[in-house]
């Protein structure tokens, strides 16, 4: 054992200040004590929890496509009890305007269901993109409608693609919002939505050289837990003016966004109610 000798002529100053170096040796060790004792904590049963399996990306994207398969097989042939089964009850169709709930939804689609004017719907899905927290997920597809005018005999056929935001409950995978795909990279109506708007809609078909202002109103955002993925709803008013004419009007759109690689959101595809343009 190793001794420390002290000065004798230091001892009676060293025993006055023992109470001192007591407590200063008590102020170290108490905080000292929480450091040390941190790690003889019993552990938290969280900790020694399992963790949470990471879904399974390829089974969710493939149950979106089954999913998105059965809503246009249920629409061409007319089943209307399958068509709502697919729904989420707040679910929005952005058709002619845009229809809240599923009941409306339903509503928005009855020339189908009861086979008026010999209205027909084909559609097939092309892609699916899955959240990687599998909670939201988007398609698109291909899409044609036919029907016959009462005026007259010819059938009018109509080809374009649209687009579908799933979000995932209990019973699976359902459609939360749907629209006609207007601005996409490669397919829909055009790349930006000026061109989409005069694309879509003859009313502006010739106004290349019309003053236009567009203004987006967000009214609802919902992002993936995951956070790489969202969507957004809300109303936009499109104004052209032209030769001295004004036109405007409004609609309600719904746009996917994603972030690329660097983190930054882009839009991916946005579909859009018809501006309802009017001339003053």
């Amino acid at each position: 054992m190793t001794r420390f000798s002290r000065s004798p002529g230091l001892a009676p100053r060293a025993e006055r200040c023992r109470p001192l170096r007591a407590l200063i040796v008590c102020w170290i060790f108490a905080a000292w004590l929480p450091i040390a004792g941190a790690g003889a904590q019993p552990p938290d049963p969280a900790d020694s929890a399992p963790a949470a399996t990471a879904p399974d990306l390829e089974a969710e994207r493939a149950a979106v496509l089954a999913a998105d398969l059965a809503y246009q097989r249920a629409a061409k042939g007319r089943d209307r009890e399958a068509f709502h089964a697919l729904l989420a009850a707040d679910a929005m169709f952005f058709g002619s305007k845009l229809e809240r709930g599923r009941i409306d939804y339903v509503a928005s689609w009855g020339p189908l269901f009861e086979g008026k004017y010999n209205f027909r719907y084909r559609g097939e899905p092309l892609a699916a993109t899955v959240a990687r927290s599998a909670d939201l997920a988007w398609s698109l597809g291909n899409v044609e409608t036919s029907f016959t005018p009462p005026s007259t005999d010819e059938t009018s056929v109509i080809a374009n693609q649209y687009l579908t935001v799933w979000t995932k409950s209990e019973d699976g995978w359902k459609v939360t919002a749907s629209a006609s795909l207007v601005v996409h990279p490669e397919l829909g109506s055009a790349r930006d939505p000026r061109t989409g708007l005069m694309t879509a809609w003859p009313e502006l078909a010739d106004q290349i050289d019309a003053a236009i202002e567009i203004e987006w109103i967000p009214e609802t955002t919902v992002r993936a837990a995951s956070g790489e993925l969202a969507y957004s709803l809300g109303e936009y008013r499109a104004e052209f003016r032209q030769a001295g004419v004004t036109r405007g009007g409004k609609g309600a759109f719904v746009t996917v966004w994603q972030k690329d690689g660097e983190g930054r959101w882009q839009l991916a595809a946005e579909g859009f109610t018809p501006p309802d343009i009017h001339a003053p």
